[in-house]
């Protein structure tokens, strides 16, 4: 007789299980992790020159710390991390905004989507995704929003693949 394996349950993204990954809400060990996905999303976007004015070492400072740690603390923001087989590969970060001049002013805002260029392409992102969500709807919340780089197309096809579609233009110049 073979001895039964007990093994993790898999998570779902849209009918398609991902063996193997958890998504689940930061803890304060995290924020070393999370703060080292920031300072690379930063990098990325100015290396790919889709934002040039990031200040790609402010991640590093104990202010931006601090404000990170109150935030995983926080019952208004919602920061997960991804692990893929117990490896964290990734992390979202979202809060709910407040937008009086609305109808509906609770707004879930994705401030920060990131996932190991290793682990890309895989789901983990749209899971995150769906999985804020998710944390929204527990919330009260009825509508989300995320900015994303114009040039920026594999990520604008993830957001567009879960539902995200484009409502307001923000432009920008030099003065």
């Amino acid at each position: 007789m073979k001895p039964k394996t007990v093994e993790k349950p898999a998570r779902q993204t849209r009918g398609r299980s991902l063996p193997g990954l958890e998504i689940r809400p930061a803890k304060l060990a995290d924020l070393p992790f999370v703060l080292r996905n920031i300072e690379g999303l930063m990098r990325h976007e100015v290396a790919q020159r889709f934002d040039t004015t990031l200040h790609v070492t402010s991640p590093r400072s104990e202010a931006y710390a601090a404000g990170i740690r109150k935030a995983i603390r926080s019952s208004s923001c919602c920061i997960l991390v991804a692990e893929w087989d117990g490896e964290p590969v990734g992390h979202l970060r979202g809060v709910i905004q407040e937008m009086n001049f609305r109808r509906d002013p609770r707004l879930g805002e994705v401030i920060t989507v990131f996932v190991d260029a290793r682990h890309r392409r895989k789901g983990i992102g749209k899971a995150m995704l769906q999985r804020f969500f998710e944390w929204c709807r527990d919330h009260g919340v009825k509508r989300a929003r995320i900015v994303a780089s114009t040039p920026n197309r594999d990520a604008l096809r993830l957001y567009g693949n879960v539902g995200f579609t484009a409502f307001e233009t923000i432009l920008e110049r030099d003065l």
